[in-house]
């Protein structure tokens, strides 16, 4: 982060505006470092602490730049400036915090990882892929950016032009478990990718319709195109929009399909049934085998995770676990099945060891965790 966007985000702090999402951020660095945040303190502390932890922000911050931090270490350091101002983090949090936790079995979060298949069936890891331009075809330079990013520019060739789809072939980028990516497409729309997730999409868009297909989760910017409408496809679903920002959750262990929409209107159908349902911003779709339900939501809970989040709103265990297992790439196993069913509330980075967030939920009372090599059980308190 640049200067000015972390003097914003201490400004937001000190007039009391910071997000949820700023909060989680401090309570990561406090587990990380292995203190205790004071969570009740007088304003003037907490502003003398915020002067002090700004000035050590400031003599860091240029050796940082020049390392051309990743998006990761970039996060950190916004954790960095909440490191002292100490305050309210985990919703219902109690003071004590269980340690029955294995250290030695920790495990640290995921981060930029993803393949790139080309329609030639080539794979290209685009973890270990030098920063650049990694190959050229049909008029489209697919680009690696140095942050976690895959972008398609498309050249000033006949062969980029739109309207032949005979030559068009597909490329399809995948994040395992414990991976993430962002993708700008060759019509400049903006895909994040979610763990375990995967798109497929033309190498260049032709015709009148945009056309892709996911599985998992991913978050959409749509540039506006009304001749061009754009098409996302997924198991037992498509939504058709114009220009608008969306995610979509869509995992095939899963039961439903949920479509949360934040700018502009987008249209949900389910094709085999000839349901559909239009949404407005702040609205959300939940296909399940009784068809298509929409329910007004705060749609900024639904895109948490694309800002290093984990926000859960009296969720079921058994889904955030999910969300736990795709992050962490690991496997969760219930002792008490009744557990799946208990819900919780409450906000933690995604960038903290996983032990970190299951103390959390610890800390919430009825639920204890244990740690073996990759696994994670569970247990009733």
């Amino acid at each position: 982060m640049e200067d000015n966007e972390l003097k914003a985000l201490l400004e937001r702090y000190r007039n009391g505006s910071a997000t949820a999402e700023d909060k989680a951020f401090l309570e990561s660095w406090y587990l990380t470092n292995n203190q205790s945040a004071p969570f009740e303190m007088p304003d003037e502390d907490r502003h003398e602490d915020v002067d002090r932890v700004w000035a050590i922000i400031e003599k860091s911050a240029a050796p940082q730049k020049k390392n051309n931090l990743n998006y990761g270490l970039a996060i950190a350091a916004s954790v960095l400036i909440f490191v002292a101002v100490g305050s309210y983090f985990f919703i219902h949090l109690k003071n004590k915090t269980p340690q029955n936790i294995i250290a030695k079995n920790d495990i640290a979060p995921g981060k930029n990882e993803a393949t790139l298949t080309l329609g030639n069936g080539k794979k290209i890891s685009l973890t270990n892929t030098a920063n650049g331009v990694i190959t050229q075809q049909s008029g489209i330079e697919v680009i690696k950016s140095k942050n976690g990013q895959l972008i398609y520019k498309v050249l000033n060739t006949a062969e980029s032009a739109v309207g032949d789809t005979s030559k068009t072939t597909w490329n399809t980028i995948t994040t395992p478990m414990g991976g993430q990516w962002q993708v700008i497409l060759p019509d400049n729309s903006k895909v994040w990718l979610n763990s375990a997730s995967s798109l497929k999409y033309p190498e260049r868009f032709a015709g009148n319709t945009r056309n892709v297909e996911l599985k998992g989760e991913a978050y959409f910017e749509v540039l506006h195109n009304k001749k061009m409408p754009f098409h996302v496809k997924c198991d037992r679903q498509e939504v058709e929009v114009l220009g608008t920002h969306f995610n979509i959750t869509a995992y095939p262990d899963d039961p439903n399909i949920k479509t949360t929409l934040l700018e502009g209107a987008v249209r949900v159908s389910q094709p085999d049934k000839n349901i559909t349902k239009l949404l407005k911003p702040g609205q959300e779709a939940v296909l399940s085998d009784i068809g298509i339900t929409v329910t007004d939501v705060d749609a900024e809970d639904a895109i948490a995770w694309k800002d290093g989040v984990f926000l859960f709103n009296d969720d079921r265990l058994e889904e955030i676990m999910k969300k736990i297992s795709r992050w962490y790439n690991v496997d969760v196993e219930f002792k008490d099945e009744l557990l799946k069913k208990e819900t919780f509330s409450g906000t933690v980075s995604r960038f903290a060891q996983v032990s970190q967030v299951l103390r959390k939920l610890e800390a919430l009372g009825g639920v204890s965790f244990h740690m073996e090599p990759r696994k994670i059980i569970v247990t009733r308190t």
